[in-house]
C-alpha cells in the first residue's frame, strides 16, 4: 500500500477506479509491485474436462465449487501461491 501511497484499504477503490478486478491475482501482483519472478508466474489452468486454458482469476470458482483442474497446472496455481503468500508474509514481516 505504501508503494501505491495509500493510507489505508478504504484507499484502494478510488486508485484503482476502472481497473478493479478483485480476483485476477496476477493484476494484483503487478500493481502491489510484487517482484518479476512471481508476477510472471503460472496465470493459468486446465480443466480435466477440457484443454481451455483459464485465467487465475477463475480459480477460486473452481475451487470453491470442487471442479476437477488437471494435476500438474493444480501444483503450479498452487506453488504460484505459496510465492505470492511467502513474498507477502516477508513484506508484512509475519
Amino acid at each position: 500500500m505504501t508503494r501505491n501511497r495509500l493510507r489505508d484499504t478504504s484507499d484502494i477503490e478510488s486508485q484503482l477506479k476502472g481497473k478493479w478486478n478483485g480476483h485476477d491475482l496476477v493484476f494484483w501482483t503487478k500493481e502491489l509491485y510484487l517482484p518479476a519472478v512471481i508476477t510472471n508466474g503460472s496465470a493459468t489452468f486446465r480443466l480435466r474436462s477440457g484443454s481451455t486454458k483459464l485465467g487465475i482469476e477463475l480459480a477460486h470458482q473452481v475451487w470453491r465449487y470442487g471442479a476437477d483442474v488437471e494435476p500438474a497446472d493444480e501444483v503450479a496455481l498452487a506453488n504460484w501461491l505459496e510465492q505470492v503468500w511467502q513474498w507477502a508474509k516477508g513484506e508484512l514481516r509475519l
